[in-house]
């Protein structure tokens, strides 16, 4: 009975372990028209993630959308930027902020930055339990 159980459970693990993927080795699919096309960069500006993101004002101030981005370099301490998500934020003026982790305050990533035309830029912060824990800069087109 023993054996037969083990044997069970090995043929189990087996089948489910192809369907496991880690959500940062997934390609980021090509921007359609009208999203945002994303690449942060790290504090020496070596290029860390790109992918895209929409955007979609609510009232004349307040925002939502989703986001989907990939890892191209380094990771370490990059925050919950890779994978994809809801992001909310605010717009004033020709300033934006965006959080890609809205319903968390710590663990998250924020966008800061200006709109210009059609390009979103400025600098990307990494809170986590103990405060900023990274930052690094950003560019995002509209296509």
């Amino acid at each position: 009975m023993k054996t037969a159980t083990v044997v069970l459970v090995f043929g189990f693990i087996l089948f489910m372990l192809p369907g496991c993927k880690d959500p940062s080795s997934e390609q980021a699919t090509s921007p359609p028209s009208g999203m945002y096309e994303y690449n942060g960069y790290d504090s020496t500006g070596t290029p860390i993630v790109q992918g895209w993101f929409t955007i979609d004002l609510k009232d004349q101030n307040i925002l939502d959308g989703d986001w989907q981005f990939i890892a191209v370099g380094e990771t370490k301490n990059i925050g919950p930027q890779i994978g994809k998500g809801h992001l909310a934020g605010e717009f004033h003026n020709d300033t934006m902020s965006i959080e890609l982790q809205p319903l968390y305050r710590d663990n998250n990533v924020g966008l800061f930055g200006i709109l210009k035309g059609n390009e979103f830029s400025g600098k990307w912060v990494y809170s986590s339990f103990i405060g900023i824990t990274n930052s690094g800069t950003f560019i995002a087109v509209r296509k």
